[in-house]
């Protein structure tokens, strides 16, 4: 399953920059395309990457705000 598909079916939002962010970790830590390589990975897996990428835009945002 593609990784968009998968970020939609566990209703899943990210910013575009996120997407991209997510695609670059999947492809470095299975040494493949998003595409093939989000078949190598567990549930858990990817939402651990899911969850370090958004954990990286977090305060990126707090800053713009405040």
């Amino acid at each position: 399953m593609p990784c968009d598909r998968l970020l939609k079916r566990l209703r899943i939002e990210v910013t575009t920059e996120e997407h991209a962010e997510i695609h670059r970790e999947i492809e470095r830590q299975t040494y493949k395309p998003c595409d093939e390589g989000i078949h190598d990975l567990t549930e858990a897996e990817f939402l651990t990457i899911v969850k370090k990428v958004k954990g990286k835009t977090k305060p990126l945002l707090a800053e713009i705000l405040a």
